[in-house]
């Protein structure tokens, strides 16, 4: 059996030849031996491929070894049980890990779908038995590479290669049919034997050129999908622009709202001091007024009485008003 299954590539179109385009994280793939089939679903969608059929190339990796912690305590727990703990630690111990080889295996269909499977080699020698001769030819990778590097310049070129392709299978079916034709009513052997060989080749061309359409018009969708994908997050990240704000025509005043109908403005009554504020003021004036007075005292005290008592008329009032500041500056506290 297969340990590791991954898509690399998906072809698929609906019943209605519609491209269904999911990304290749979505798919799940299953590998189911004895149907000899590989199944890919995604949202709904589901297409199985037939080994023995549908396999047009295959390929091998490189071999990897992986330690298989399964056959290790295997065997380690059938040592110690017949033998004791000590003999499964020394089993463990001499014997080391079991590794299983295993490859990759790379399978291209003839829609151009890829899958990588990883197995053993025993397994992939059952796998081997059920493909194609003519996939497992040494040239069948090299003739696949190349049409694949074909279909991708095609896609390069452009959609006019759509009408090219069926133009194309027109004349080979139209040929075909002639060479049926003499294939039965040939006038000898040579002729008809030729017609034989000749309708083989078309038909393989004919299998060929219906591989490259599939896989040209899948690549076409999903170009026409990335595109519509990132216009639409484009216009999501695009920055939108700010409302338009109607202009009130000329100097007329806004209309009131509704509610405000009712509403009635009041004036509001000046505050009148009152008698004790005019009382306190005084105080504090007075004290304010005292205390410039005895700084006025100081000074004297210190320059002289005679040459400062002339300051009074103004350490007086300084010291009054610079108390009234001092209440001010409290209240508003």
């Amino acid at each position: 059996m297969a340990s590791a299954l991954r898509i690399l590539n998906i072809v698929a179109f609906d019943e209605t030849g519609n491209a269904v385009v999911f990304p290749l994280k979505k798919w799940k793939i299953s590998y189911q031996a004895r149907q000899a089939c590989i199944e890919v679903k995604c949202d709904g969608y589901a297409k199985t491929y037939n080994l023995r059929t549908d396999v047009v190339a295959v390929g091998v990796g490189e071999p990897t070894n992986k330690v298989s912690i399964g056959k290790t305590l295997g065997r380690v727990a059938l040592t110690g049980l017949l033998h004791g703990r000590h003999a499964a630690s020394a089993d463990l111990r001499w014997g080391g890990v079991d590794r299983d080889e295993s490859q990759e295996i790379y399978l291209v269909m003839d829609d151009t779908t890829r899958v990588c499977m990883e197995m053993d080699g025993s397994d992939f020698d059952d796998l081997a038995e059920l493909l194609p001769d003519a996939a497992k030819d040494d040239d069948a990778q090299a003739r696949v590479q190349k049409l694949l590097e074909r279909i991708k310049a095609m896609v390069a070129d452009g959609d006019r290669v759509l009408d090219e392709l069926t133009a194309k299978r027109q004349t080979l079916d139209a040929e075909r049919v002639a060479l049926l034709q003499k294939v039965t009513d040939g006038g000898s052997f040579d002729e008809r034997h030729e017609a034989r060989e000749r309708e083989t080749q078309i038909g393989q061309q004919l299998n060929e050129l219906a591989m490259v359409q599939r896989a040209v018009l899948y690549d076409f969708a999903v170009i026409r999908t990335s595109q519509r994908l990132k216009a639409e997050q484009a216009e999501k990240d695009r920055p939108k622009p700010p409302p338009l704000i109607e202009k009130a025509a000329g100097n007329k005043p806004m209309p009131l709202p509704s509610s405000a109908a009712n509403l009635k403005l009041e004036t509001v009554p000046e505050r009148k001091t009152s008698f004790l504020s005019k009382v306190v003021k005084v105080v504090v004036w007075l004290v304010g007024a005292f205390a410039g007075f005895i700084f006025n005292g100081f000074l004297g005290l210190l320059l002289g009485s005679s040459s400062v008592w002339f300051l009074l008329i103004v350490t007086l009032p300084l010291g009054g008003w610079l108390a009234l500041k001092m209440l001010a500056a409290l209240m508003r506290r």
